[in-house]
């Protein structure tokens, strides 16, 4: 079971390495100061995990400064702000400009009247613009290349050029050149990391920047399937961003649920549990955390349990997470996906009688919650017909597994192997009550379904045809061959009953 579980987990772990929202985002040339920023957003999870498009802002800001000064404020170290120094006639010039068209339409002007060392910061105000707003990903990296030969050739041993080498990054991610993106981060990773030695720039201000670097890194990584390299990355962001986030709050709590959810798609037990207990401890101890994410948290340790083969421990954290919810009635489709499961795990294990209740209970609330063709409603009654024909039930089972086979056929694509399963299913059953002509049509849909599937599933067509012929030579009374009387249960992986 464990293999089957991991496996799947896996795989479709990877799709969440998806293009990017901008990290450095929106851009406002109004006043006299840039500031770069952690998103606001980051208060509902910092994490690519869940939502990728959070991270550095480029804000302005007006300060009553004396011009001659280098235009620096206290740092807000709260909120994660870096200053980045500007000068007060790049501000004027941009004016009101807030959209890039307007941005492009004021660098034009400034392009004859201003040196080359301001437009670098111009230019990097103007791709970062380009990139938030998405439109032209070639000119948003125009820009940047500006920005960054201008920000070399005057000092390019500064923050400015590390934010200029992340834009890049971010911008070859999205455009999937993964090798040219790693390139950029790497250097500018390697830039932030001697500032911080030499003390060029103070930790506070490197700090964001890192953050996102580190961010971009992972999904980068990701994309390129070196995804352990990919998860110490992800370690390092959640290091910055713990120092900035809350102690035992909802936030830090979320990363720590992330990070153990990426080394868990790696099969690495031994990172993924501690750091799942530590979300779920937090999330205890949280009050405004609701009942609905203690019972996620609940499901993840579980997950890792299970991926261990502690299923008696990963039942029992999945009956916690119901305990979560009792007095939540909006949370009737959680509660059912969440009894699914616990059915579906003590099914595997044999113990039939125990897992009836959590079955029935299932259908129950996903038919009041659920669109009553949602795939989830669909394994579970595969599940209930499983049990029942296991509890010498066969009538009923085999109108479970028809409502199942019902369900598939919308919510699956035609000849899909959880649909070819479910058709098994109901040969099994149609033979155990001697139904042999019905049998014999359902064992016809496993035929004609693995034909589409060609030779990758040979053996299983080859099979399946055996049985085609046993079942007509069984309806003449000329057989005596054993058939199959085992059905299968659904899904083969618990991942199809994750908590969103």
């Amino acid at each position: 079971m464990r293999n089957a579980s991991v496996s799947l987990h896996s795989n479709i772990n990877l799709p969440k390495f998806r293009s990017t929202s901008p990290l450095l985002s929106t851009t406002r040339i109004c006043v006299s100061q840039i500031s770069l920023s952690l998103s606001s957003n980051s208060s509902s999870s910092y994490s690519p995990f869940h939502s990728i498009g959070r991270g550095l802002t480029l804000k302005t800001h007006l300060f009553k400064t004396n011009p001659s000064r280098n235009l620096r404020t206290p740092l807000q170290s709260s909120s994660g702000r870096v200053q980045v120094e500007a000068k007060p006639h790049i501000v004027e010039a941009f004016g009101p400009a807030k959209t890039a068209a307007e941005m492009l339409a004021a660098f034009q002007d400034m392009e004859a009247s201003f040196d080359d060392a301001d437009l670098g910061l111009v230019s990097l105000t103007v791709g970062l613009q380009l990139y938030r707003e998405g439109k032209d990903l070639e000119k948003a990296l125009s820009f940047a290349h500006k920005a960054l030969n201008a920000l070399d050739r005057h000092g390019g041993h500064s923050l400015l050029v590390a934010i200029a080498l992340h834009l890049m990054g971010c911008i070859n991610y999205m455009s999937k050149s993964f090798d040219d993106s790693l390139a950029y981060l790497n250097r500018a990773d390697s830039l932030l990391g001697r500032l911080e030695e030499e003390g060029v720039e103070r930790v506070e201000d490197i700090s964001p920047v890192k953050h996102a670097v580190q961010r971009e890194l992972w999904l980068v990584k990701g994309a390129m399937g070196r995804i352990e390299e990919a998860l110490e990355n992800f370690k390092e962001a959640l290091e910055i961003i713990g120092m900035t986030l809350e102690k035992d709050g909802k936030e830090l709590g979320i990363a720590y649920r992330d990070l153990a959810d990426g080394y868990l798609s790696v099969s690495n037990f031994k990172e993924a549990l501690p750091l799942s207990l530590k979300a779920l401890e937090i999330f205890d101890k949280e009050e405004s955390v609701s009942p609905r994410f203690v019972a996620q948290a609940c499901a993840e340790v579980a997950t890792v349990y299970e991926a261990m083969d502690d299923f008696e421990t990963a039942v029992s954290f999945l009956e916690r997470a119901l305990a979560s919810l009792e007095k939540e009635p909006q949370e009737q489709h959680t509660e059912g996906t969440i009894c699914a499961r616990i059915g579906w795990i003590l099914l595997l294990r044999g113990e039939v009688p125990r897992a009836i209740p959590y079955l029935e209970s299932a259908a129950d609330r996903l038919k009041k919650s659920f669109d009553s063709k949602h795939v989830v409603a669909g394994y579970n009654y595969n599940n209930l017909g499983v049990a029942y024909l296991e509890s010498k039930r066969p009538q009923i089972a085999a109108e479970m597994f028809a409502i199942a086979k019902g369900i598939l056929d919308v919510s699956r694509r035609p000849h899909h192997p959880d649909l070819i399963v479910a058709c098994q299913n109901l040969c099994i059953t149609y033979t155990t009550m001697g139904s042999y002509t019905l049998a014999i049509e359902s064992q016809q849909q496993v035929i004609d379904a693995l034909k589409i599937h060609g030779p990758s599933a040979l053996g299983e067509f080859e099979n399946a045809f055996c049985i085609f012929e046993d079942l007509k030579r069984k309806a003449r009374g000329t057989s005596s061959n054993q058939l199959p009387t085992k059905a299968m249960p659904l899904p083969r992986s618990s991942y199809a009953f994750r908590l969103p």
